[in-house]
């Protein structure tokens, strides 16, 4: 495991997402996803975190709904790998026989700066009256 992240689903369960080897090709090793069981005991392996989306980066996690962020794919891991001159953003669908790791977007860095990708998740409250 090369770095391991503790994540609340929009469902609001506890998830422990699993980086099991950096990511800088299509045919890396990918996530494992566990959820804490109902009665807090135990850690059991899943392909379905429903209409989630877990954003990864160098620093954490962060888990969205799909629902309020329709441009994320459910049940899919994101990762952002910087790489020279670009940053890329992996998609790993956790559902499947077959998984694999496949580009979504190649952002291109600033000139002579190469600071780490972080993702960042609105926030929204409502006043109450």
């Amino acid at each position: 495991v090369e770095r391991s992240f503790l994540v609340e689903s929009p469902r609001g369960e506890l998830m422990q997402v699993e980086l099991l080897r950096p990511v800088t090709a299509a045919g890396g090793e990918g996530f494992v996803v566990r959820v804490l069981d109902e009665c807090w005991e135990t850690w059991e392996d899943t392909e379905d975190i429903g209409d989630a989306a877990v954003l990864v980066d160098a620093a954490g996690a962060v888990a969205a709904s799909t629902r309020v962020c329709p441009a994320l794919r459910p049940n899919t891991v994101y990762y952002a790998v910087d790489l020279e001159g670009e940053t890329r953003v992996w998609a790993y669908r956790l559902a499947g026989k077959h998984k694999r790791i496949e580009v979504v977007e190649v952002l291109p860095t600033a000139d002579g700066y190469r600071a780490p990708c972080f993702w960042f998740a609105p926030v929204y409250s409502q006043r109450q009256p």
